[in-house]
């Protein structure tokens, strides 16, 4: 009976029904177009969502306000020897090597930058390993068998959960992230990435080009071409790496806590 305020991050499951267990493709499904249509303000976190939202559901753009999130103060550029050792002593990682930061769900399209990777590792075209950063999410054993499949145990390391303290390290001692997911509401490890003067390689499409703006190299997430030629050109040139972290700062300066909860303050008084 009050005035109410929603706020979307994506509606993935529009588009992509096989990336959802059945029971959260129904909860979804069922429970968000009609929160959608009964909320009197809608707040969503990036254009691509809500042109989605207008697009899929007809809703009125005037009653939609974008907002995008940000990365925390903790979120900035540290001394990559310290990280480094903190890495080695607390989580036996040693460098160089890539990062995923994410859960495991099929969404987030790292059987195909496994394989990328396996590609490049075959050929001996970089010195990385690649560390997946996240826990188990759903419908995750595909993962498991493509790493089976290339035998890459020894060269994947998965970390499973990482508490939040820790994850500006990841990006701070990582060469650079890669989240080549297929669709993204907003893809939150990319500013975080780049506020910590992490270059970033990311997708083409949904949200992901919209927040990265020129400030990462973007890859075809259904092409493993794509993404292991984008690997091995940012793992072998230390220009671009320089180039795209200072890109990464600029872009993440974008974004901050402190405009998000003023926008979304705003969107509340107004309702």
């Amino acid at each position: 009976r009050c005035r109410t305020v929603l706020t979307v991050h994506d509606i993935c499951y529009e588009h992509f029904p096989e990336f959802f267990t059945k029971s959260d493709y129904l909860r979804n499904k069922l429970a968000i177009p009609w929160s959608c249509h009964h909320a009197d303000r809608i707040i969503a976190v990036s254009e691509a969502t809500k042109k989605d939202l207008v697009e899929i559901y007809k809703l009125d753009p005037e009653r939609i306000s974008v907002i995008y999130e940000g990365a925390g103060k903790e979120y900035k550029p540290l001394d990559r020897e310290t990280c480094l050792e903190r890495l080695r002593a607390a989580y036996q990682i040693q460098e160089p090597f890539i990062l995923y930061v994410g859960n495991l769900q099929p969404r987030k399209n790292l059987s195909r930058l496994i394989t990328a990777f396996a590609e490049l590792k075959e050929k001996d075209r970089i010195p990385h390993k690649l560390v997946i950063a996240g826990p188990k999410a759903w419908l995750y054993d595909g993962i498991f068998e493509t790493l089976r499949n290339h035998a890459l145990e020894d060269q994947v390391v998965l970390t499973g959960y990482i508490p939040t303290e820790d994850l500006p390290i990841f990006y701070n001692a990582a060469s650079f992230l890669v989240y080549p997911s297929i669709y993204e509401g907003f893809g939150l490890p990319v500013i975080e990435a780049m506020a910590c003067g992490t270059p970033v390689i990311t997708s083409c499409g949904s949200s992901l080009e919209e927040i990265a703006g020129e400030s990462a190299a973007l890859v075809d997430p259904y092409s493993v071409c794509s993404i292991a030629d984008a690997v091995e050109k940012l793992a072998t040139d230390p220009a671009l790496q320089e180039d795209l972290r200072c890109r990464s700062l600029a872009n993440a300066s974008r974004f901050s806590f402190r405009k998000m909860a003023e926008e979304t303050r705003n969107v509340y008084h107004n309702a």
